[in-house]
This record gives C-alpha cells, sequence and structure tokens, in this order.
C-alpha cells in the first residue's frame, strides 16, 4: 500500500548480512490456493510493506522491497546511538499456488536507521530465478522489535524477455517505482534487463478506459487490445528518461513485434486522492441515477452541489461527514489496490470494494481471486469471483464473473448508502 504522505525512498547501505535456507514455512498453499483475511484490509495489519520484482539476467532477479518507518519500531541502544531498527525479511518459492513444496527459501536480516520525515525505505534480496519459470513468492516481513509482521504473496513470470518484470523504473532520485501510476510532474527512467539494448518504443493510449457495470449486468470482458494512439521510438542508452505529460497510459517496450511491455498511468494530479469538487463526483456514478449524476456534472458550483447531495442522504451534518470519509476512504484503497490501466475504483473489483466495503476474506489462486463476504464459503450471495485477464498492458486487471443473482444485494448496498448507512456486506 502506497504511504499516504509519500516522500523520498533511501536506498539502504548494509554490510554483508548472512542470506541462508531456513526451515521456518511462513505459507500453507492449498489445493484451493490462498485463503487471508489481510488481503485488501489495510486496518488488519500494522506494517504494509511493497514489493517488485525485476529480472536483471536470465540467471537472478532482484525482489525490491520498500518499508514504511513510521509502522516499524526502533530502539535507540545508547544515549548517544541512533535509532535503529531490526527487520526479517524471509521468502518462500513455490511452482503455483497449489503446491506445497518448497523450492527455494532465503532469510536476511536488516538493521535500518531511523530517518528524517520517516521517509520510506527500500532494499532488496537477490532470487535465483531461471529464464522460462513461473513461480510464486512468498514474502515474510517481521520487525524484530515490535513483532509485527505482514506476508505477501505475488506470482512471478520469467517465460520470456517481454513481460512488465523485465522491466524496471525509478524517479531521478533513483527511488524504484512500486505504483502502476506516476505523476505528470515526475521525470522517470525506465529500464530493461539487456543493457545493450538501443532503442524503446513508447506507445500511449489516451482512451478513457469503460467504467464496470453493475455486478447483475452481464458484459462482454475487455481484452485491452487496443491500438496506441501514437507510438515513438527512442534512443535507448542503460536507461530511457521520459515523462508522462498527458492523462492516459504508456507502455515502454523493446519490441513492437510483441504486445508485452512496461505500463505506466498517468491520472489527474491529485491522484489516488480525491480533493477538487471534480474529482470528487465521478465516483458517485454508483450510486446515483444518470439524471443525478449529469446534474452534479454541469453544476457551476459543485462544492455547494455535492454538500447538498450528501446533505440529502445523511439527514444531519454529523452524518453526512461520517458518511463522506467513508465513501471517499473506500475510493483512496480502491485506487491503491486494483488501479492499472485505469483508476482503482473504476474496475470491477474497485466498484465491489466501494460498494459493499472490504471482503471478510480473499481465496487467491494464479488466475482467480474469490472474495467471500461471510465466514461461509458455499453462501454464493456473499462472495464474488475475479477471473485474471491476460492482456498486454497490465498484470492487474481482473474481471467479476456477473451474475443475476446480485442484482437484489447490489440494489440494498445502493439503497443503503441512499439511505444514509454506509454499506458492507461482511457485518451483515
Amino acid at each position: 500500500m502506497k504511504n499516504l504522505k509519500y516522500a523520498a525512498i533511501l536506498i539502504l547501505a548494509f554490510g554483508a548480512l548472512p542470506l541462508f535456507n531456513s526451515c521456518v514455512r511462513v505459507y500453507s498453499p492449498q489445493s484451493t490456493g490462498q485463503t487471508s483475511s489481510d488481503f485488501y484490509n489495510p486496518s488488519a495489519a500494522t506494517l504494509h510493506p511493497e514489493f517488485t520484482v525485476f529480472h536483471k539476467d536470465d540467471e537472478q532477479s532482484d525482489l525490491n522491497i520498500k518499508l514504511y518507518p513510521n509502522e516499524m519500531k526502533f530502539v535507540q541502544a545508547g544515549d548517544k546511538q541512533p535509532l535503529m531498527s531490526r527487520i526479517r525479511i524471509h521468502y518462500e518459492m513455490y511452482s503455483s499456488y497449489t503446491n506445497t513444496q518448497i523450492q527455494d527459501s532465503a532469510t536476511i536480516y536488516l538493521k535500518l536507521s531511523k530517518t528524517k520525515g520517516n521517509a520510506p525505505l527500500a532494499s532488496f534480496i537477490h532470487v535465483k530465478i531461471k529464464k522460462g519459470t513461473s513461480c510464486i513468492l512468498a514474502v515474510e516481513v517481521l520487525d524484530m522489535y515490535s513483532k509485527h509482521s505482514a506476508i505477501n504473496i505475488m506470482g512471478v513470470k520469467k517465460m520470456d524477455d517481454y513481460s512488465r518484470q523485465n522491466y524496471t523504473a525509478s524517479y531521478m532520485n533513483h527511488q524504484t517505482i512500486f505504483d502502476s501510476n506516476v505523476s505528470a510532474d515526475d521525470t522517470i527512467f525506465v529500464e530493461y534487463k539487456n543493457p545493450n539494448l538501443q532503442k524503446m518504443f513508447v506507445s500511449y493510449y489516451k482512451r478513457r478506459f469503460p467504467l464496470s457495470l453493475p455486478p447483475h449486468i452481464v458484459a462482454e470482458t475487455d481484452s485491452l487490445l487496443y491500438k496506441p494512439d501514437t507510438t515513438s521510438v527512442r534512443p535507448y542508452t542503460q536507461s530511457l528518461e521520459a515523462r508522462q505529460p498527458q492523462v492516459g497510459y504508456y507502455l515502454y517496450r523493446c519490441d513492437t513485434t510483441v504486445k508485452e511491455g512496461f505500463g505506466l498511468a498517468t491520472f489527474y494530479k491529485n491522484f489516488p486522492f480525491t480533493k477538487k469538487p471534480y474529482e470528487l463526483v465521478d465516483p458517485l456514478q454508483y450510486i446515483t441515477t444518470k439524471k443525478e449524476f449529469q446534474k452534479l456534472k454541469t453544476q457551476t458550483n459543485i462544492k455547494e452541489t455535492l454538500d447538498s447531495f450528501w446533505l440529502k442522504f445523511g439527514g444531519t451534518p454529523d452524518k453526512s461527514r461520517e458518511l463522506i470519509r467513508i465513501y471517499y476512504n473506500r475510493v483512496l484503497y480502491a485506487n491503491l489496490y486494483f488501479s492499472a490501466h485505469t483508476e482503482g475504483w473504476r474496475t470491477d473489483r474497485g466498484m465491489i470494494y466501494l460498494i459493499y466495503g472490504p471482503p471478510y476474506s480473499v481465496s487467491r489462486t494464479d488466475k482467480q481471486e474469490v472474495w467471500n463476504y461471510s465466514e461461509n464459503r458455499n453462501s454464493s450471495s456473499a462472495s464474488f469471483t475475479f477471473n485474471k485477464v491476460d492482456n498486454p498492458l497490465t498484470e492487474n486487471y481482473y474481471v467479476l464473473k456477473r451474475m443475476a443473482q446480485y442484482q437484489s444485494s447490489w440494489q440494498d448496498a445502493v439503497m443503503s448508502w441512499r439511505s444514509g448507512v454506509a454499506y458492507s456486506l461482511s457485518n451483515r
């Protein structure tokens, strides 16, 4: 999860700390994949590390890790000693979500000093992954002082030289980009695994991708196989310096004969936050009629109209403020969790998250996520299945399996919001 007060990342310089095989199992694969109540629930864990994978060459990959000091415990060994934190990072490699055999594992210990302004800290671990393979990495981050921990499971794809993980990107201060989007003001450097690359192709997609439809309305799956609006050829020397000045989606590729590459979106200036009045209007499409939404969009004083809109639902200023807080917090987290080619709240998972709230638990496999809003996993009315769609633009694209039986719960949820009650399906 992105830090809400974003700061520069400091690349850690640490000594020759031991990296060794470990028998500590942090993840137990099952035939149904991985199930966790921590997925997409920001209050379920104290630590929120972020990860990316970069295939440096055909034999080795880097597991990049970002940590937030305000979530860590720092201890002073003596009066004149600096505040330090000790972090243990342990990973296990599996061939799939359902294979119980550990292919490789290692543990590394970091001693980190506290930074000014709680700027995020970053490091990396070398992982032996050969070209032509794919795997699952289960990574546990443990704060040795507070004993707080977090486990993250990620897919690694190293079947060819063209997928996203064959690229990495950084800002001007060398901090690795962990997100799927950058600001129009950012200067970035895109790096490909082959240092001898001489040119890179940059394709720009100007289009606004469609808004997700309610879960009971059957729709065709968007394959994202669109032609770019423009494609330019840029000279490449060790990295490509680039900017994304226009709102849209940018795809960086080493070869235009293949569709895969490294994609980054650029949204409005305040993203992932919604601060400006016009930014607050768009996410209301799920709980408004077409007539209401058009009225909101066309008003001269949008802020005043929005205040009246929420006051009508909430009834009192205090209740309306609470509705606003919950609704736009969900928009924020949907943007953080699910953004890819479009803003997170506009995706299928973002729509369900925004209207129904965080799931009770999530079951995940290589190609699917099932969100359960009840302890009873056999209750189909309280669960949603999202299938991962292979496409050239993003690896974070999941499409909801729509069913007519969702109509009742969807209408209940929308009416709840419109009646001044923030809806949460997992609490019902």
